[in-house]
């Protein structure tokens, strides 16, 4: 089983309650006819989503894990997370031994839902708006994450950071060894707070 599926169901419930009590009003939870929903995805938090089986996707996604590390920024929270984000990718890809990893990701920005529908039809399960987003991938993993935010700018750094973190995640599932972030406390603090909700499943 993958990283994944064995932390996607607890992180996702202790999120949701961290989403409500940062975002307050705005991420304010409500009953209709399609389950609990926020008014918005909060933002600065790490959440997952999983597609369904009867996705269509497009060839970005073709073999990737059906699930998926998601962020959505503002960039008014948490700098030290995206602005070193370009340093934590290298070292992760060094740790993995994909030191020109770089040269493989590839994005797909999304604003209008319209490239990769299957993404903004899973948002829409938890969200009430309709959240602009970038798909970003490591095919060498089968990895892949998701970056939200109004601006290109904020949502493709948000995909950078949720695909570094899923990065080091899977490492560290494979290895028992967690990539050495100490010299980056915003990064040590974000995979302490994964590898925790891991653990707790584990």
């Amino acid at each position: 089983a993958s990283a994944w599926s064995r932390v996607r169901g607890s992180l996702g419930d202790a999120l949701r309650e961290t989403m409500l009590e940062e975002e307050g009003e705005e991420a304010q939870y409500h009953d209709d006819a399609e389950g609990v929903k926020m008014e918005r995805v909060g933002r600065d938090q790490p959440f997952w989503i999983e597609l369904q089986e009867d996705a269509v996707v497009p060839d970005l996604l073709d073999g990737m894990s059906p699930e998926a590390l998601c962020l959505a920024t503002d960039l008014t929270g948490k700098k030290g997370l995206y602005g070193r984000v370009d340093e934590a990718l290298n070292l992760v890809l060094e740790t993995i031994g994909l030191p020109d990893g770089q040269e493989q990701i590839e994005t797909q920005d999304d604003p209008d839902g319209s490239e990769v529908p299957a993404v903004a039809d899973m948002l829409s399960t938890i969200s009430k708006k309709a959240e602009c987003y970038t798909v970003i991938t490591l095919r060498d993993k089968q990895i892949w994450a998701v970056g939200l935010g109004d601006k290109a700018r904020s949502r493709l750094l948000a995909a950078k950071v949720a695909l570094t973190a899923s990065l080091a995640l899977n490492y560290m599932q494979e290895t028992g060894v967690a990539v050495d972030f100490s010299n980056m406390a915003a990064w040590s603090e974000l995979m302490q707070e994964i590898e925790g909700s891991y653990e707790q499943v584990g």
